[in-house]
């Protein structure tokens, strides 16, 4: 997984390498499931024609007056990139789904996941929709009270929940967020000032996630864990917990502002399992 980037230009595209998700889809189409691998290489095509609208703009000798010219090719390559995307991961939760229900028809399953894609790939998933946290380190002691607040969610199996601190020793640690982050259906962005402030949350996790959330791969829902300035940033426009997008810290009592938030992604997750024509 990389970024391609304009010279002195903060747009960014992030570019994930497919090679082990068509290896992993041939065995599985292998196995007749009624899988199509197509919309992996209309994909990788759109990558491609986005990746060379980087290079023919790097090898032009004057940047500046065709700079509006390849902003709006970039444009529109991105707009196919998402559009393909969006089939792709379809396919990866369809995929995804099988494997989970033939675990214990198939023992070899596993084994066969892990042949078919990279050491830092996530198992096939648990029961329920997988949410994601994207936070600041600092607000560490709110993502926990979060989380204990979701647990009811977590006991019905509505949800499974990912974090960086879940990552045990010795593995490889921008690999493991990625992966997860690409098989989240719930992305959560602990909002705060700090949340701002950190290069790795709003440029990577939030940039990835909004267009994941374009994409309709995922649903990224802002917590606004502190209060701070961020109406204008991308994810500015979408509906925030808690109610009227209120800091949950500025709440007299935490513990209901929290149930706030627990209340909304329940109804969340009920939308998207209705979307999907999952039983609730």
């Amino acid at each position: 997984m990389y970024y391609c980037q304009f010279k002195d230009d903060p747009t960014r595209v992030l570019v994930t390498a497919l090679n082990d998700h068509f290896e992993l889809l041939s065995r599985l189409c292998d196995l007749r499931l009624g899988l199509d691998p197509s919309p992996f290489g209309r994909l990788f095509f759109a990558m491609m024609h986005t990746t060379q609208v980087h290079s023919d703009y790097r090898a032009e000798t004057n940047r500046q007056s065709k700079y509006e010219y390849y902003s709006v090719l970039l444009a529109k390559r991105q707009q196919e990139l998402g559009e393909h995307l969006l089939d792709a991961q379809q396919v990866i939760q369809r995929m995804q789904r099988i494997m989970a229900a033939k675990r214990k028809e198939w023992p070899s399953l596993e084994k066969l996941f892990h042949a078919g894609s990279s050491a830092t790939a996530p198992p096939p998933p648990e029961e329920g929709l997988a949410l994601f946290c994207s936070y600041s380190h600092k607000d560490d002691g709110l993502r926990n009270a979060l989380e204990s607040h979701l647990a009811m969610l977590r006991r019905d199996k509505a949800i499974s929940i990912w974090h960086d601190r879940r990552i045990t020793a010795g593995t490889e640690w921008k690999g493991e967020i990625n992966a997860n982050l690409t098989r989240a259906d719930i992305v959560l962005l602990l909002v705060s000032a700090d949340f701002i402030n950190s290069d790795y949350c709003f440029d990577v996790e939030m940039t990835a996630a909004m267009a994941q959330h374009k994409a309709g791969s995922s649903r990224v829902v802002p917590i606004i864990v502190r209060e701070c300035d961020w109406h204008s940033a991308p994810f500015g426009k979408l509906q925030a917990l808690p109610k009227d997008g209120r800091a949950a810290s500025s709440w007299q009592n935490l513990d209901e502002a929290l149930t706030d938030v627990a209340k909304g992604l329940r109804s969340a997750v009920a939308e998207i399992r209705t979307a999907r024509g999952e039983s609730s």
